[in-house]
């Protein structure tokens, strides 16, 4: 038998405890809250500045492709389970839509670059043509005449 101070004692302290496990259930749906209107923010961030539309239909194509295989796979296996077999969801979607988007990018910095290196070999020939040319003692003028000054953009 439990006498009735006891009962009142652990009463008071399963209260005590109710109270601590009720706060900090609202701590952790703030947390959730808060963490669900980040990943909207996140997404919408990508969604309008990172990525374009035809960026997002071409993942999303290739994902649910992707997601078919995978139910295909399933269907035809024996207990419906295939090893490494991870859905794409939104979030993965986006993933693919990125690295399509950067590998882009990459290439076409890529191009850029090689662009800038041929311009520069070939500015930099033309320069130690001038120099050698001024050197000589010849005017800048007749240097100059031999040497198309404009630039690729210029000729648009």
């Amino acid at each position: 038998e439990v006498s009735k101070e006891e009962l009142l004692d652990i009463l008071q302290k399963m209260n005590k405890r109710v109270k601590a496990l009720s706060a900090l259930r609202i701590t952790l749906t703030d947390r959730v809250k808060s963490s669900e209107k980040d990943r909207s923010r996140l997404v919408e961030f990508l969604k309008d500045e990172v990525l374009t539309p035809a960026d997002i239909e071409e993942a999303s194509i290739a994902a649910a492709e992707k997601n078919a295989q995978i139910a295909s796979k399933q269907a035809e296996s024996a207990d419906g389970v295939v090893p490494n077999a991870q859905r794409f969801d939104e979030i993965g979607m986006l993933e693919m839509a990125w690295r399509a988007v950067d590998e882009r990018n990459s290439l076409s910095l890529q191009a850029i670059q090689s662009e800038y290196k041929n311009l520069t070999l070939q500015h930099q020939s033309e320069l130690e043509k001038l120099q050698e040319a001024v050197r000589r003692g010849g005017k800048v003028e007749s240097a100059l005449a031999g040497v198309d000054l404009r630039s690729e953009t210029d000729e648009s």
